[in-house]
């Protein structure tokens, strides 16, 4: 991609799927009933909603450039305006998908992927609580300062989440903890890793 265009748009990068997947085929016809409600219930929300999104000023994600935070700043207000946990979750989709503060070649999500199967070794469970230390005992890496703040258990899961890897149960040594299985990780360093990208 020109990198004029780049820094002008939002990135979402697809990976081929892999000979082992099985998808579902889409017909647009047999969902256009199914989703009219939710139009309409959109184009009404929509219309009571442009004057206050116009005046909207969201806060500026921290990382993202000028042209970056232009493109964001409409899904930003939107995410505002629904409040919950929607505020939060947009400007972490903003941080993973444009890579804030990583180096170009290398967005967080590659990078904690890659620095996971270091910790990982050839161990198939870790607890979360070593496995944040192993990350955390590497002064190079990001991890100790992600906007200030050094990476929690909490975070890890979070920045986890759009692999659909989450922590549970595993039997350690001595004790049961909450962990990861290192098969967890398989498809996401098989998709990510292979292409330094992950959809």
């Amino acid at each position: 991609m020109p990198r004029a265009l780049a820094t002008r748009v939002i990135r979402i990068e697809l990976a081929r799927k892999r000979p082992d997947e099985q998808v579902q085929d889409f017909y647009p016809d047999e969902i256009r009933e199914e989703t009219a409600e939710f139009g309409r219930q959109i184009e009404t929300w929509g219309k009571v909603a442009v004057d206050e999104l116009k005046r909207s000023r969201p806060a500026r994600v921290p990382g993202l450039r000028d042209r970056l935070q232009d493109c964001w700043t409409p899904l930003l207000a939107i995410a505002d305006m629904a409040g919950g946990d929607w505020p939060d979750r947009a400007r972490e989709a903003a941080i993973l998908l444009s890579a804030a503060g990583q180096p170009p070649t290398e967005s967080l999500r590659v990078a904690l992927l890659t620095d996971i199967r270091a910790a990982f070794g050839d161990e198939e469970r870790l607890s979360s609580k070593d496995l944040l230390a192993r990350l955390l005992d590497d002064p190079e890496a990001p991890w100790g300062d992600l906007r200030g703040r050094p990476l929690t258990e909490r975070k890890l899961a979070q920045l986890l989440r759009p692999f659909h890897i989450h922590s549970r149960t595993v039997r350690m040594a001595d004790a049961r903890a909450k962990g990861y299985l290192r098969e967890s990780f398989e498809d996401a360093w098989t998709l990510s890793l292979t292409r330094g990208s992950y959809p």
